[in-house]
């Protein structure tokens, strides 16, 4: 008896420290998929929306799309750009934009966007594309 006290008292506090230890990742991106969605195909488009901004201090703001790319493009090259009417940026690396920095990160299934400005933002949401492969 003892022991089953123990193993429930144990499956307990694991349960409970891995229920209030899980973060809810609430953000649903809005996604559209073009070119070919089969496995090989290449290459492979995603059109953001990034309009999940979570202000980080200091002037820094992030919108990170998680688990995004499909785990079979994993070791493909990844592009990140921004999309105006009329042209698409490459935002891999740092760029200048609306008195800041803008740049992407791609982590694993991730796309990371960081902005870096000297006072607020002044958008609420940008038009991304990710071109993998």
């Amino acid at each position: 008896m003892k022991r089953l006290f123990t193993l429930v008292l144990i499956a307990c506090t694991v349960s409970m420290f891995t229920i209030s230890s899980c973060k809810k990742d609430l953000q649903v991106p809005s996604v559209h998929t073009v070119g070919g969605d089969n496995a090989g195909t290449s290459p492979f488009t995603l059109n953001l929306k990034a309009d999940n901004w979570i202000g980080e201090g200091d002037g820094l703001y992030v919108n990170t799309f998680r688990n995004i790319i499909p785990s079979r493009y994993y070791s493909q090259p990844k592009k990140v750009y921004l999309l105006s009417e009329d042209r698409e940026i490459q935002i891999n690396h740092f760029i200048s934009f609306m008195g800041g920095e803008l740049w992407a990160s791609v982590n694993g299934t991730d796309v990371i966007l960081i902005y870096h400005c000297f006072g607020q933002r002044r958008f609420d949401y940008l038009n991304i594309k990710v071109v993998i492969g």
